[in-house]
């Protein structure tokens, strides 16, 4: 699978980030908050590549923007170590208090904790990933030339989705299409040749940092099955459902006991998959996305919407709601690897059918008129699957209601 990430960093975290080859995101404090979380970050499986993105502080463009390029050489993990280099610090856990979630800046833009508010000199960041460097360019590739210049092919749509202020969009780490993170590295490239921007100031250590004493995220997976609803047998947030399959995607070869290859079929053409996709200005989203490919075209998109109750008529009516501008998503920065039809698959998982629940499937298309060739999107008549605790296991399992 094509997949990439983009971590947020700054000034403070980003020396550490690259001579300690690691990437790494606060614990919010929240459950429901830390599971979305935990699914952004299940995105990232070894061989994934990693983007950062350095925001602003006080610095000139020219000093921030996109950074990279590393790859994930281990699965995302928890890790209360602090992470030391000469000129920066990420704690593990407040050094004063002991908590894991978040510090924030205060109002002189100053690092305290955000339990005690004594003052730190990083950030908390105990969810993490182990780094090596893939190709490491050696200038920031800044935002104008990342969203405004036209003279590079393609556009990072779901990136600037999230340039746009509004509840949920800024993430401390992100999954973006293929395409995306090609886009990126040819004008990372760009920038590196034609010194349009500041040279990166830090250069890797040989070694990637390594945990002596880490979580893995299974128990979090385990803690799912210890916050099932006795009476209706729900999961106790969305977002524990979407950390489930999002987690499990990534690692279906491990012989992990799930059932998920019934809904997402074939497994075999698994381009790429995400979560929280954003497609609209006004914060549209896909809860799951998932991209086939058969040899070199893609040529269906699953969209998922996740219900952790009952599923009315609307949610399994709102698949076909944006067919036009996922599919937009989808096929726009791909050309020519993309046939003349391409094809929608709307799945909606929740516990059961909302009482009185009717709804009659149809198959709608609508044409996309690119300058090159038209291509016609087909959104098939949706699928609806309910979802089974087996606490007994630590397992859930999909069954097709339709």
């Amino acid at each position: 699978m094509g997949k990439a990430v983009v971590f947020v960093i700054d000034r403070f975290s980003e020396p550490v980030h690259i001579q300690r080859l690691v990437a790494g995101v606060k614990r919010p404090k929240s459950i429901k908050m830390l599971y979305s979380l935990l699914a952004d970050l299940s995105n990232v499986i070894p061989g994934t590549s990693v983007f950062f993105y350095k925001r602003r502080i006080n610095e000139p463009q020219s000093e921030r923007g996109f950074v990279g390029e590393f790859v994930a050489i281990s699965d995302p993990y928890e890790c209360v170590e602090d992470i030391f280099t000469d000129t920066g610090i990420i704690y593990g856990k407040c050094p004063y208090c002991g908590v894991l979630y978040a510090d924030k800046f205060d109002d002189q833009k100053n690092i305290v904790c955000d339990n005690c508010r004594e003052p730190l000199r990083g950030h908390l960041l105990p969810l993490r990933v182990s780094l090596n460097v893939k190709r490491l360019y050696e200038r920031y590739l800044d935002d104008n030339h990342a969203y405004i210049d036209i003279t590079d092919k393609g556009r990072l749509n779901t990136l600037i989705f999230r340039k746009i202020y509004g509840p949920g969009r800024e993430r401390g780490v992100a999954p973006i299409l293929p395409e995306e993170a090609e886009k990126i590295r040819r004008l990372l490239q760009r920038m590196e040749s034609s010194r349009a921007n500041d040279k990166i100031k830090y250069i890797p250590q040989q070694k990637p940092f390594t945990c002596s004493n880490r979580t893995e995220f299974q128990v979090f997976i385990e803690q799912i099955f210890s916050n099932i609803n006795k009476k209706s047998g729900e999961v106790l947030y969305e977002f524990m459902l979407e950390f489930y399959i999002t987690y499990h995607l990534g690692r279906l070869h491990r012989d992990l006991k799930t059932n998920l290859d019934d809904i997402f079929r074939p497994i075999s053409d698994i381009e790429w998959f995400g979560n929280q996709i954003l497609f609209g200005i006004g914060g549209d989203k896909s809860d799951l996305l998932i991209l086939y490919k058969d040899g070199k075209r893609r040529y269906r998109a699953d969209v998922v919407e996740l219900k952790k109750g009952a599923i009315s008529e609307e949610d399994v009516g709102q698949a076909y709601k944006y067919l036009y501008w996922i599919g937009q998503l989808v096929t726009s920065n791909i050309y020519p690897n993309i046939g003349d039809v391409f094809r929608i698959r709307p799945i909606v998982v929740g516990k059961q059918l909302k009482r009185g629940f009717s709804f009659h499937p149809k198959v709608m298309n609508v044409d996309i008129p690119y300058p090159r060739k038209n291509i016609r999107v087909i959104s098939d008549p949706p699928e609806v699957w309910s979802y089974v605790v087996d606490k007994s296991e630590n397992t859930i399992y999909f069954e097709r209601i339709f």
